[in-house]
Formats: C-alpha cells, sequence, structure tokens
C-alpha cells in the first residue's frame, strides 16, 4: 500500500511540471488536492514526509489556496499581494523620478496601511497587531523581489534639484567673458570660498528603499541646531586658506574660547549665534584672502578669481570695494547650485564631514576643534582640492560635464516674489564687482536710511476704529 502511494506521486510530481511549481510548499497542495480528485486520498503527515517539509507548512499553504491568496516558500502567504507590492513600488520610483525617497520606516508604514485596507486579512486575523511588517527581513524580500535596492540617502534641500541648465550655461557664460577680457587667469589665483556649519555631536545615517535607476539616492535636510561655522577657500592648484571659526560666544565661555585661539591653527570670529555675516565676510576678506592672494601673486600684478555663493553677507558694499582695489573678480553661483558648480560643496566638504563623522569627541567645543583640524588636513589636501575644480568644470573649464548631470531641469518656473527677496538685491549668477551692483547696493542703502528717518504711522486698532466710526 505504501509503495502505491509513492508511485502516485510519483505520478503526479510528473504531471505538475506543465504547471510550473515551484516551492514545496506548492508541490504538496498540489499532490493533496489531485489525491483526493482520483479518489486516492493522501494524508497531510505522508505528503511532509515524502516531500521533506513540515505538516504545518502544507497547512498554512492549503489555508492560503483556500483564501484565494499566493503561497510562499514556506507556506506562509507574502504580507503584501502582487497588486500592493506593485502599488508600492510604484510609489517608491516615482519618489526617485522626483528626486526624493523613501526611508524604511515610511515604507513600513505604507505597506502597513495597505494591509488595514484590505478587509480579509482583518477579518481573517482580527487577534494580530496591524503594524504587523517591521523586520528588515521583509524589506530585504520585497527589494530583492521587486528590483529595488537599499542605501544611504545624501541629504539635499528641494530647491536644489530645481537648477536649470539656463542658468548653468549663464554662469560659465560670465566665466567665459571674463577670459576673453583679462586673459587666462593662474591656477593658484582662482579660488573658491563657502562656509560649512559643524553641529556638535554625532551624526547618523538615514536607510532608504530607493529604485535601482538612482546610484545616490537622496532626502530633504532637516535644520540643525548647536552649531559653528568653518569659513574655508581653496585655490585650484591645491592649497587651501586658513579658516576662520564661527564661535557662538553667548554660550561659550571666555577660558575656553582664549584656550582654543592658543592651540588650534584658526583665525577666530565670535558671534551672537555663530553664524557668518557682512561684517564676518568684510573681516575675511581684509584679513584671510587678500593677505593670501597676496602671497601667490609674488612680483606679478595678475588679476585673481574668487568664486562665491549668494548668501546675503556678501551684499557689502565695503567687501566689494576692497576686492576691487586688490584686482579680484568675484563671480556668483547660480542660487541652489552650489552641489553642482563650487569645488568645495563637491568634494572637500563631503569627504571632511565623512570624516568628522567618524570622531567620537565631539560633544565638547575642544574635542570638536581638535577633530575639525585633522579632517580638514586630510579632507583638504592639493590632490582631493584640484580633483574639486576639475568635477565642478572650472580648472580646466568643462560646461558640457555639468549639463549632463541628471538633477538639472530644462526650464525653471518664475517663484512668486516674497517680501523677504524684495527688501533683498538679487546677486545670485552674476559678476559681483561690475559697478552696477554696487550702485544698487547704494541706492537700496539710501532707501533704507529714509524710512529709518521718517516719522513712524501709529497704527489704530479696530476696536478705536469701530468706537471712533460710532461716534
Amino acid at each position: 500500500m505504501e509503495q502505491e502511494r509513492k508511485n502516485f506521486i510519483n505520478q503526479l510530481l510528473a504531471l505538475r511540471k506543465t504547471r510550473k511549481l515551484n516551492s514545496k510548499p506548492e508541490k504538496a497542495v498540489f499532490i493533496y488536492e489531485e489525491s483526493k480528485k482520483q479518489n486516492f486520498p493522501l494524508s497531510i503527515n505522508f505528503i511532509s514526509q515524502e516531500l521533506n517539509i513540515s505538516s504545518s507548512q502544507i497547512k498554512r499553504a492549503l489555508k492560503a489556496k483556500r483564501e484565494g491568496r499566493e503561497i510562499g516558500q514556506k507556506g506562509r502567504p507574502p504580507k503584501l499581494n502582487q497588486k500592493e507590492q506593485k502599488k508600492l513600488k510604484q510609489q517608491i520610483e516615482d519618489l526617485t523620478d522626483e528626486g526624493k525617497s523613501m526611508t524604511i520606516t515610511e515604507v513600513f508604514n505604507s505597506a502597513n496601511e495597505m494591509i488595514s485596507k484590505r478587509k480579509k486579512y482583518t477579518e481573517l486575523k482580527e487577534n494580530v497587531e496591524m503594524n504587523q511588517i517591521q523586520s528588515k527581513q521583509w524589506i530585504y524580500y520585497f527589494t530583492k523581489t521587486n528590483q529595488l535596492k537599499t542605501a544611504t540617502a545624501k541629504e539635499l534641500e528641494t530647491k536644489r534639484r530645481e537648477v536649470s541648465k539656463e542658468e548653468v550655461s549663464c554662469f560659465f557664460a560670465i566665466v567665459r567673458n571674463l577670459l576673453e577680457k583679462n586673459g587666462s587667469y593662474q591656477p593658484s589665483l582662482i579660488i573658491n570660498a563657502d562656509e560649512t556649519m559643524v553641529k556638535l555631536g554625532n551624526k547618523t545615517k538615514v536607510q532608504v528603499v530607493t529604485s535601482k535607476k538612482k546610484e545616490k539616492p537622496i532626502r530633504e535636510r532637516k535644520q540643525i541646531q548647536k552649531h559653528l561655522t568653518a569659513m574655508c577657500g581653496i585655490s585650484a592648484d591645491g592649497k587651501f586658506l586658513k579658516p576662520l571659526m564661527i564661535l557662538p560666544t553667548k554660550t561659550l565661555p571666555r577660558e575656553t574660547f582664549e584656550k582654543s585661539q592658543s592651540i588650534y591653527s584658526f583665525n577666530y570670529h565670535h558671534g551672537s549665534k555663530g553664524f557668518i555675516n557682512r561684517p564676518v565676510f568684510e573681516d575675511w576678506i581684509r584679513d584671510t584672502l587678500i593677505p593670501f592672494v597676496i602671497k601667490q601673486r609674488g612680483d606679478s600684478s595678475e588679476r585673481a578669481l574668487l568664486i562665491l555663493d549668494g548668501h546675503v553677507s556678501r551684499e557689502s558694499v565695503i567687501a566689494i570695494e576692497s576686492l576691487q582695489k586688490n584686482s579680484i573678480d568675484t563671480i556668483i553661483l547660480p542660487a541652489h547650485a552650489s552641489h553642482l558648480l563650487q569645488p568645495l560643496d563637491v568634494l572637500p566638504f563631503s569627504t571632511f564631514k565623512r570624516l568628522l563623522a567618524q570622531e567620537k569627541n565631539l560633544d565638547s567645543l575642544e574635542g570638536l576643534l581638535e577633530a575639525i583640524e585633522n579632517c580638514l588636513h586630510i579632507a583638504f589636501s592639493p590632490r582631493s582640492v584640484r580633483q574639486a575644480f576639475s568635477r565642478a568644470g572650472i580648472f580646466p573649464l568643462e560646461e558640457e560635464k555639468i549639463l549632463k548631470h541628471e538633477f538639472l531641469i530644462e526650464e525653471k518656473k518664475k517663484p512668486k516674489d516674497s517680501p523677504h527677496q524684495k527688501k533683498r538685491i538679487d546677486i545670485s549668477n552674476s559678476l559681483l564687482t561690475d559697478g552696477l551692483v554696487i550702485e544698487k547696493l547704494l541706492e537700496r542703502q539710501k532707501k533704507l536710511q529714509t524710512k529709518k528717518n521718517s516719522p513712524k504711522k501709529r497704527r489704530i486698532s479696530k476696536k478705536k476704529r469701530k468706537s471712533k466710526s460710532k461716534k
């Protein structure tokens, strides 16, 4: 009798090849159902012994088949059916096309929402909690079956994904006009300067689920508190300027400030909040940039080129006049395009932040300054600095390399002018040392002075207006 059963199972297994049944639970269900149809019923225990699987797997598979669900590798049905998996995959791919990404917790939440909407699942699993998908094994299975991947996301602001090709080509046009007018600049006199924010404490990385199309996923950056600002500068020949540390003196004891001045090779400036402003920028040009340019020039009188971003601190008449006197042509980058065109953001700052994240004693100011000094010397090596200028397409000048970037858009929508923007002069993507910029800045100063000197009108509240109207 037992031999007949074995022969019968072998006949059924020969039949199942035409039905593409790969997993053992699927084979067991097929044998169990076919044996009933042919009036030769086989027990679950006998099938489990022959196929070398547990009887509980066969029972789970039979239950899934009766409920119209898919059968998994171990008899368990997948948490999400095919439609739900396709929907979730589409959501992830849509976000990657927009230049965004979905974190693992967000994937869990959206998957659990789909499970809660499914009526059959909730009716059958009443005693089980709804937020079931929380394991990394499910993420591994989901990404593998749907051709997705998990990766560490790069933080990027939303506006940085809205830079157009027209703005980039306009920037390179300004550079070419300067080259035609003044001739070629020496690599030792092509300088890029920018500030970076360093926070107290260690940084955590975030894992996201993204499409395999994108090599480097990104996510929106959140604002950081408790920080200091480091103003750095590099030249195209591989040198870097003495860094300026802007410290928040309101929360900093005087003793630690004096001690740090004697130990570390930085220039220091104290500000109320630790941010850069116009007076700090003017001091940096006078004390750091101009002496560096004079040293690099030597006996020659060649012009220098300075590349900056469009921060508010650059709108200083004193700073621009000192740049003009010392023959330093200054170009302002397009708005939110520093991750493409600014050499410091392209390579050295990212290497510096990565090295700093590996340091441990970042809770105290002394430990943070020591870590900054060590990491800057490694990240700002001559080779990496020269490579940064090359990647940004500035030295040597390569416009086509930047225009091929995946985050660039064809056309940019004109944003609505906010009241804050109306007070400012748009200096982005322009030559800062041009005479027109100084004229605009002087006009704005006059307008602000007239507003301050003019008598302020008294504001009458609504209640007083109503009482006056009644009288």
